[in-house]
């Protein structure tokens, strides 16, 4: 029985281990937290954060951010962030439409909205595979409460074009919206997207 007892680990040294066990856990846990969400995020937030003018061009921006796939799924989850975590998310919706279709700027940016460039300076480039998730994430964004990134996304939409069919529904929609400038945004968008037919022979 004496030999029983002394085999068996006291209280405080059981305590201990239970404890030690839980902090390399947590350790752990922080551990992945800060590689897997924190790091990316402080890099993305970076990146949109960044300058606007034609020396950090949008394809500059998406190589940062780890190609367009990876830009794609940075920036969509930026955009489902709260508005006091991502704080610029005119510009990422903008960058969300770069990684459908590629371009480059021409000049600064303009327009009523200061993250978007008119279309005067758009300097557009092939659609990207991407294109159609894009959209979707574009088509997202129309719902924002921030009307300037609704102005971007119907933007984005435009900059697509046709490869962004899924998002005429929210497109149609915006057309109430109780901006001008989306309304606007959201009807030029529908033209790129479904361009009038020609006349029939």
């Amino acid at each position: 029985m004496a030999d029983e007892e002394k085999s068996q680990p006291p209280d405080k040294t059981r305590r201990a281990v239970v404890i030690a066990t839980l902090g390399i856990v947590a350790l752990l846990a922080l551990a992945l937290f800060v590689a897997f969400w924190l790091v990316p995020f402080l890099q993305t937030r970076a990146v949109v954060r960044g300058p606007y003018p034609v020396a950090f061009p949008p394809g500059d921006a998406i190589e940062r951010l780890g190609g367009e796939r990876e830009a794609l799924r940075r920036l969509s989850a930026y955009l489902r962030l709260p508005d006091w975590m991502a704080d610029v998310k005119p510009k990422a919706a903008w960058l969300v439409a770069c990684c459908g279709r590629r371009g480059a700027y021409t000049e600064p940016f303009g327009g009523p909205f200061t993250h978007v460039p008119e279309e005067s300076v758009w300097a557009p480039r092939a659609t990207t595979p991407l294109a159609p998730k894009a959209a979707s994430v574009l088509a997202r964004a129309l719902g924002n409460p921030d009307p300037a990134v609704r102005f971007a996304a119907a933007k984005g939409l435009a900059w697509i074009g046709p490869e962004a069919r899924e998002a005429v529904p929210a497109l149609v929609r915006a057309l109430g919206d109780g901006s001008e400038h989306v309304r606007k945004a959201a009807r030029d968008a529908l033209k790129k997207i479904r361009p009038p037919e020609g006349p029939r022979e």
